[in-house]
């Protein structure tokens, strides 16, 4: 990682090198691979955000919402602000960005207009979506649920305790948001 390495790189040679002593192959070394890059990352920025925290009071959580590969715990998140004390948890391998959010030109005394885009909750451009796409992104019987009411949007990222990297958050299941029992009527 300090070398500059791309992730893919690191991962062939972790798995070349160490699968016989770790016992995992090389799916488990990319998913180590990018998963620490991006946490070095993340952290660094986040020490940034910190240090100038008189400049940068919060950030946003940014996802790939137009990407079919985001799960529905970032979708959730998409456009949630957070203080600079609390830190991106995202899951392995997760692409998400914490956005940084700059004291306003009014807040220095300056009469310049903002320019900052607005950044849409991820539930906003959800239901924005064609119900095709919900029920894609979602999975059917998650969506049947949602749509009967079941669970709400918010509960869609749940967390869970790693060794490495603490807590982070996870799409829950929609056994875990309603249910075993609830969840088998949605199947």
């Amino acid at each position: 990682i300090g070398a500059g390495m791309n992730p893919n790189r690191i991962a062939i040679l972790l798995e070349q090198n160490f699968a016989n002593q770790l016992g995992q192959g090389l799916t488990w070394a990319m998913t180590t691979v990018r998963t620490a890059q991006i946490k070095s990352y993340r952290l660094a920025n986040h020490a940034i955000f910190e240090a100038n925290s008189e400049l940068v009071p919060t950030w946003t959580w940014v996802a790939a919402i137009e990407s079919d590969r985001t799960c529905m715990s970032c979708i959730n998140q998409h456009g949630s602000v957070h203080p600079v004390t609390e830190s991106m948890n995202d899951h392995h391998n997760g692409r998400c960005v914490p956005v940084p959010n700059a004291i306003t030109f009014e807040d220095l005394g300056l009469d310049i207009p903002e320019r900052r885009p607005e950044i849409e909750t991820g539930e906003e451009w959800f239901r924005k979506q064609p119900r095709g796409v919900q029920i894609e992104r979602m999975g059917p019987a998650k969506f049947r649920a949602w749509e009967a009411g079941a669970f709400k949007f918010s509960q869609l990222s749940q967390e869970y305790d790693d060794d490495i990297y603490g807590e982070l958050l996870r799409e829950a299941s929609l056994k875990h948001m309603v249910g075993l029992k609830e969840a088998k009527e949605f199947y």
